[in-house]
């Protein structure tokens, strides 16, 4: 019952997502759309997002967390979303995402009485955002900086495991994604979104690494 709760909920902040991003009101005046975008995808990834994750941290026992992977999820459909269309990771949903899914996770540690899971959490941020800058220096995009610190504090609260596989496997499968994108006749240079890619990798690190 809880899980398909989870789902009607998510189909429906989904809906209101959908509508935000169709609005436009996160372009930049550099980037209005050349045709109408339409984003009716967001409603049922929301929906499935929000059921797998409630079902994810019930056989973890950190069911009082669902809230702030709920949350994560939400502003990771979005910033995919966005990515893909514009190649940017915007500033409101990274690092106020930061923010929200900080407090969450905060009101998380306190309902299971887990503080150590916090200090992962923040070790994992810490840790993501030296690795990262580094990265930055070689031309990665400040954006996919910002990501790399929310996701770390997401999934280091999870154990320092999820955050290693999460980040490692967004590099992977990004990587594999550039091979395909080279393979098809794409230069070395070619810019793609990475951020949605990061995003899958903190997923399947949520889904697969206890």
């Amino acid at each position: 019952m809880w899980i398909l709760v989870a789902v009607v909920g998510g189909a429906l902040v989904g809906r209101t997502t959908s509508a935000w991003l169709a609005r436009g009101s996160w372009r930049l005046t550099s980037e209005s759309a050349s045709a109408p975008t339409t984003f009716g995808w967001v409603v049922p990834a929301v929906a499935a997002l929000w059921g797998v994750l409630a079902w994810r941290l019930s056989e973890l026992d950190h069911g009082g967390a669902w809230p702030a992977y709920a949350a994560l999820s939400v502003l990771g459909v979005a910033l995919a979303a966005i990515d893909q269309q514009v190649h940017r990771l915007p500033d409101l949903l990274t690092l106020g995402g930061l923010v929200a899914v900080g407090l969450l996770l905060v009101l998380a540690s306190v309902v299971e009485s887990d503080w150590h899971a916090y200090s992962n959490g923040l070790w994992s941020a810490g840790l993501a955002f030296v690795a990262f800058a580094v990265l930055v220096i070689g031309g990665l995009g400040l954006g996919d900086l910002k990501l790399a610190v929310l996701l770390g504090l997401a999934l280091g609260w999870l154990g320092l495991s999820v955050a290693l596989v999460g980040l490692a496997g967004g590099f992977v499968l990004g990587g594999l994604w550039a091979v395909v994108l080279v393979a098809r006749g794409a230069s070395r240079s070619t810019r793609f979104a990475f951020g949605p890619w990061m995003l899958l990798g903190a997923l399947v690190a949520i889904l697969t690494v206890s």
